[in-house]
């Protein structure tokens, strides 16, 4: 890959290259590293090929080449492939920080309030073709640093920012559905209650599907069990009640966990870490 990817999973723990803004090519061939993560700053993503899948806020969504994606802060989003040994990923990533949009949002406000949401469309073969070149020139700037390159590449993201909000605005440029129904659905209702109990056998009567079926559903879709989804969620979760300073028992229950045992043990397997160790290792780092 040119650039690991940061796929933190508490934004705490991430340095951005730039006070406002960073952009980065992220390619290569998967591997079951990418976590179900979230982070402070706007992700705009634009992927320069297809064939894998990306998980947002619950919903499962099929890529394809030149669709773009917004992600908002605090958003759980993860990349997923199907074929761990064919799958290959090429996205173009610009994350904007808050305060870069604080700072220009004064005078655009109504303008940039679609950054709040997600969104997610196609470019391709559409007049819109200057928000692929916006996207390409950051990454020029960016790769290059000539003279003045920090203010051309804010002048660009501010330029890419708008010729969005221009697409979004036209009441025929739709954004696309998620795939799959079902799961769609399934994994909207984990993201809204993964702080109480959910058994197969539940989903199995609310959604009206077998559990074998469902348990296929995230096998090919997700490449993970319908049990190790559920544990990443709520580990998710807990991961940003620690770094809040929340005692770790109200912690393990805020997060889904049954008792205190089963939370450490599923926290030490996925991070190397106990809970103190993770919060006095990012307690630690942020002084």
């Amino acid at each position: 890959m040119e650039k690991d990817s940061q796929y933190i999973q508490v934004h705490e723990d991430y340095r951005m290259q730039h006070e406002y803004w960073e952009i980065y090519r992220d390619h290569g061939s998967y591997v079951d590293k990418f976590v179900l993560h979230v982070h402070e700053f706007v992700e705009i993503i634009f992927c320069l090929n297809g064939g894998f899948q990306f998980l947002v806020a619950g919903n499962l969504y099929s890529v394809k080449k030149h669709q773009l994606f917004i992600v908002p802060p605090n958003t759980s989003h993860k990349l997923v492939c199907k074929d761990e040994q064919d799958t290959t990923y090429d996205r173009l990533i610009l994350r904007i920080c808050p305060t870069f949009l604080n700072k220009i949002e004064p005078d655009y406000h109504e303008y940039l309030q679609y950054l709040k949401q997600i969104h997610y469309f196609s470019i391709e073969n559409t007049r819109w073709i200057n928000i692929d070149l916006a996207f390409q020139q950051i990454y020029l700037e960016y790769k290059r640093q000539l003279l003045g390159a920090n203010v051309v590449i804010e002048a660009h993201c501010i330029e890419l920012l708008f010729f969005i909000a221009r697409a979004l605005s036209l009441s025929h440029f739709q954004d696309l559905p998620p795939i799959t129904d079902i799961l769609d659905s399934i994994l909207h209702y984990i993201d809204l209650n993964y702080k109480n109990p959910i058994t197969l056998q539940q989903l199995s009567e609310i959604f009206l599907v077998g559990k074998s079926t469902i348990c296929k559903l995230f096998q090919e879709h997700l490449a993970t069990s319908f049990h190790r989804y559920l544990t990443q969620r709520r580990l998710l979760a807990a991961k940003v009640h620690i770094l809040l300073g929340w005692p770790l028992q109200d912690v393990c229950l805020a997060s889904g966990f049954s008792d205190y045992s089963v939370f450490f043990r599923a926290f030490k397997k996925e991070t190397k870490m106990s809970p103190n160790e993770f919060r006095e290792k990012y307690e630690h780092d942020g002084k």
